[in-house]
């Protein structure tokens, strides 16, 4: 969501009214910030393919402990896996720099959504660009194996505003930057000094996802080629290059209070060398900083050209970059072949109409819940569906984490097709048990690399069900009773 400048501050003022003209600064009181933290244990059964294609049974372990301390927080990923078979330990989990990076699962200053700095390097999670043109509820580690590192910063003065999103440290992936202008900040009471204009650009950097279907656009495309005794058209994939898309935005306040904002926006976005978009819409937060309560909400339209899809990157995107599936070949078994997002890019021959709507509360560190809903109503099987749920403080008895995304996709071909309902899920729950203790389960789709001849060509859906544990410290007493 986008940021704004109007966020409402807790202060206490002796005499005279509450407002930001009134308040000194000896009146402000800022509570001292407590050190606390907590890990989470993960215990289960995991079946990993290796480089050769053998799958192999391991006992499976992750300590996840996380650090709070005033507008800082972190948190570590410790995993290891014994196989079952000898009793060794998997190589593979620290062969690298990436692996060892990826022990630091997250570190950050401040919420997203606030002005000032804001700033994370690690596991990205709904990360958004301005009003999300390309880069909207973006996630960059989807695989349990293979984590990724990445970063976001937003800093905003009284005239501009700069965000910028990297998606992998150690490898050119996904990236956006975004930057927005205030020419209207220099009266300070004027609602429409919050006027804007922005200019974006984002990508991906890499070379893998770049292969389109040239025969067939969208339908999947065979690791090998395949004779014409298989009877049907489906070919290696071409290389169609790097990808990049720019755009630009304006928005002007409809409301503005010491505690809402709301905005209306349009933006025109362009995926270089394939179609253009445009989007209007509405957004809106409100802050009830006493409760510690925040709403926010966009609605937008959308007019979609041929070759466009409008965000992107978005929270299935590591999975849609390059995917392997099985297509039905006449009097043989499934064929292993791969599809690309840029594949499915390529496919968009009609233009579009549709929608985009998301909502999302969230009380202090207690809980956040999101929901978002994206469709093309003119195209059958498009839909997009994200939810995430988070339950989690040291003053309620249960833990929850629930995260949930669907893309339906329509099919290209009677018996090809890019896959329907393909989905991410995520469930962790656990219930308080003892005073530093809560017990539960967690259950898991991950995308992990699938294999050709030892060489990684793509990703297939994995599924993990394990144990959870949640140690507190220091352990939660009872408060005494009245």
């Amino acid at each position: 969501m986008l940021q704004t400048p109007v966020q409402a501050q807790e202060t206490i003022v002796v005499g005279g009214e509450n407002t930001p003209e009134n308040v000194l600064p000896d009146t402000l009181v800022i509570p001292e910030p407590e050190f606390e933290f907590d890990f989470a244990v993960d215990l289960g059964m995991s079946r990993i393919e290796n480089s050769v294609g053998k799958k192999e049974q391991f006992f499976a372990t992750a300590l996840m402990p996380e650090f709070y301390y005033g507008e800082y927080s972190a948190g570590l990923l410790l995993k290891m896996h014994l196989r079952l078979q000898g009793g060794s330990t998997r190589k593979e989990d620290y062969d690298s720099f990436n692996d060892f990076l990826s022990i630091i699962r997250f570190v950050q200053f401040a919420e997203k959504g606030v002005d000032g700095y804001y700033g994370r390097f690690g596991e990205l999670e709904e990360t958004t660009l301005g009003f999300g043109q390309f880069i909207n509820l973006f996630n960059n580690s989807i695989s349990l194996d293979d984590q990724k590192r990445g970063f976001e910063v937003n800093y905003r003065t009284k005239d501009f505003l700069v965000e910028g999103i990297y998606s992998n440290l150690l490898a050119p992936e996904v990236f956006g930057l975004r930057g927005a202008y205030f020419p209207l900040t220099s009266d300070p009471v004027s609602r429409y000094r919050l006027v804007s204009f922005g200019v974006s650009l984002a990508g991906d950097l890499g070379n893998k996802g770049t292969l389109v279907n040239v025969e067939i656009p969208g339908a999947p495309f065979l690791v090998d080629a395949l004779t014409d005794d298989n009877g049907i058209r489906t070919a290696v994939g071409n290389d169609d290059g790097k990808l990049l898309m720019g755009g630009f935005d304006a928005s002007m306040p409809i409301f503005l209070s010491p505690t809402s904002t709301g905005l209306a926006y349009a933006e025109v976005s362009k995926i270089f060398g394939h179609g253009m978009g445009i989007g209007a819409g509405i957004t809106g937060n409100w802050d009830l900083p006493d409760e510690g309560l925040r709403l926010e909400i966009q609605f937008e339209q959308r007019f979609m050209g041929k070759a466009f899809i409008p965000n992107y990157f978005n929270s299935l995107y590591e999975a849609l970059r390059l995917q392997t599936l099985g297509i039905p070949v006449d009097g043989d078994d499934d064929v292993e072949a791969l599809n690309t997002r840029r594949n499915i890019l390529t496919a968009q021959t009609k233009r579009r109409f549709g929608s985009y709507f998301t909502m999302a509360w969230r009380y202090k560190r207690m809980w956040k819940f999101r929901w978002s809903f994206e469709n093309a109503w003119n195209v059958k099987d498009s839909a997009w569906i994200h939810a995430d749920v988070r339950v989690k403080s040291r003053e309620l008895p249960v833990y929850l984490r629930l995260r949930f995304d669907q893309l339906r996709t329509a099919s290209q071909e009677e018996l090809i097709t890019t896959g329907n309902n393909l989905n991410f899920f995520r469930l962790e729950t656990a219930v308080r048990v003892m005073s530093m203790l809560m017990l539960g389960v967690g259950v898991r789709n991950s995308f992990e690399a699938d294999f050709h001849e030892g060489i990684p060509i793509g990703l297939k859906k994995r599924r993990r069900i394990e144990p959870k544990f949640v140690l507190i410290f220091p352990p939660q007493k009872k408060k005494p009773a009245g």
